[in-house]
């Protein structure tokens, strides 16, 4: 039940919502170890439904009671419930749209779950020193898309593509599916080259041969032509080359911050692709007249903070974009005849898109589960379906037949001690799992470092002379990183986009009181 709510949050008590526990006066929810933050509006528009829950709640009643009766466009009411179900996705709460009237909210459980146990950690024991250990990619190919729906057909485990030493990046599969281009930094892993190679084997024919780094192949919808970048220090300059073989050709130079992506048009008369014009800077879009050379802005920024990162078309000429507002933030948008609207509003880090071959959904590489796998993300509203053994994928490329080819990260990284006197780093609280961001407790005994231990990357604390380690946050998704300790160990402060945009929250050493 609400309790004794008001018209401001920030002077309402907590009340409950099933599972849920809402705080207004500090704009967050809680389910379990789980916390979400809240934008004020957000917050706001929360309290408004829950005061009237499982009555329709009029458009111009929320209005009234957030806004104040200013004057608001239906897509600020429509965000504000969309953060909501997003949160609310895990379960208890509902919010249902009453078409042209305005919105309900319904509990679908009353029972809270049990909050898990977190026992304080007796820390002892010196450290010194961390250290990252290195990563690799190769590329793994799949049958899933088009069989997955079919319920006499089991979906193909992943397998190999290509198979050659060192770091192969970038994959793309030719329109006809046949041919895959790829990077692959050479047996000495000294220099990028761009490659082709039969699906789904077959000898590799090397395109590029340059001293540069040439990479991020695509191909021209006829397929007779592969476009790349080739970078060479501060200079970066977008290149065209025969499919067979044969002399490559310049089109455009880019910004001296690389491009980050690019695809043909249909037809193959323009080039969509995104650079930045410093290194930090963010991403913008371009389109590119292949004939003349000719560069122009492809889609306004939304603001000097956003960035464009991934493009690829339709075959009807729909655009996909990507979006990202901060590091680990990343949204899906969709250009078309009706201009740009949001396709996703999940908020959460992506390595890669393509279109499926119906047109009618996207593959995504996104931790929206926890890990990096590829999704199913339907441009209808339908809930995104995961793409099973896809775990550790990035850049995916999708053929005419559903095929799937993309990066598969087999990756070590690990925290290590380093002897400042014998130059000797040892391994310490190992796991099989990505383990970074270490801080050191002013008074030695205690490690804060991020880990994905538990599919996601939160902060947990460990305690150097038993080994013994414990989850602090309970996020789920969003990109924690940086814990740092307060000058008496008493506190960690970290970051995290939460809601979207990043912000630093402060708990206390035994992850409470955040």
């Amino acid at each position: 039940m609400v309790a004794n709510p008001e018209r401001e949050p920030a002077s309402q008590a907590d009340f409950r919502l099933g599972p849920w526990n809402v705080s207004p006066s500090r704009g967050r929810v809680a389910l379990g170890r789980r916390r979400h933050r809240l934008e004020p509006r957000v917050m706001q528009v929360l309290v408004a439904l829950a005061r009237s829950r499982g009555e329709t709640v009029a458009r111009a009643r929320l209005v009234d009671e957030v806004w104040r009766g200013a004057a608001v466009t239906d897509d600020a009411i429509t965000r504000c419930v969309s953060r909501l179900r997003r949160v609310f996705s895990e379960g208890g709460v509902a919010i249902e749209t009453i078409p042209k009237v305005g919105y309900r909210l319904t509990v679908v459980d009353e029972a809270a779950p049990p909050e898990p146990h977190r026992g304080r950690l007796r820390l002892e024991g010196p450290f010194i020193a961390v250290a990252v250990l290195a990563v690799v990619a190769v590329l793994v190919v799949d049958w899933i898309i088009g069989r997955a729906n079919q319920p006499d057909v089991a979906p193909a485990l992943p397998r190999p593509l290509t198979t050659a030493p060192g770091t192969e990046r970038y994959p793309a599969l030719s329109p006809a599916g046949g041919q895959l281009a790829f990077a692959w930094k050479g047996e000495a892993g000294d220099n990028w080259d761009v490659y082709v190679q039969p699906v789904p084997g077959g000898r590799r024919l090397r395109l590029t041969s340059d001293p540069a780094r040439d990479f991020l192949p695509v191909w021209s919808p006829d397929g007779a032509q592969v476009a790349f970048v080739r970078r060479d220090g501060s200079t970066c300059e977008i290149r065209l080359v025969p499919a067979t073989g044969g002399t490559d050709r310049g089109l455009a130079e880019c910004g001296a911050g690389g491009v980050i992506d690019m695809d043909f048009a249909p037809g193959g008369a323009t080039l969509a692709f995104t650079q930045r014009s410093t290194e930090e800077g963010p991403g913008r879009a371009f389109r590119l007249d292949v004939a003349t050379g000719e560069v122009t802005p492809l889609v306004s920024p939304v603001s000097p903070l956003v960035s464009d990162e991934s493009v690829r078309y339709a075959p009807d000429g729909r655009l996909a974009i990507s979006r990202s507002p901060a590091l680990g933030v990343e949204d899906i948008w969709l250009l078309g005849d009706d201009g740009l609207r949001p396709v996703t509003t999940d908020r959460l880090k992506m390595h890669g898109l393509d279109w499926a071959p119906d047109g009618e959904a996207l593959v995504v590489a996104s931790n929206r589960g926890g890990v990096f796998a590829l999704w199913r993300v339907y441009l209808n509203g339908r809930r995104p379906e995961v793409i099973p053994g896809t775990e550790g994928a990035s850049s995916p490329s999708v053929g005419p037949d559903g095929r799937i080819v993309f990066e598969a990260w087999r990756s070590r990284t690990g925290l290590r001690r380093l002897d400042f006197e014998s130059g000797v780093a040892t391994p310490m609280i190992p796991s099989t799992r990505y383990e970074w961001d270490a801080s050191l407790s002013p008074d030695g005994d205690r490690l804060a470092f991020v880990s994905d231990r538990t599919g996601t990357a939160e902060v947990w604390l460990a305690e150097l002379a038993s080994g013994a380690t414990a989850a602090l946050t309970d996020f789920g998704g969003p990109y924690t990183h940086t814990p740092r300790w307060s000058p008496d160990g008493a506190r960690i402060a970290f970051a995290t986009p939460e809601g979207g945009n990043f912000d630093v929250f402060v708990m206390n050493a035994d992850g409470g009181g955040r």
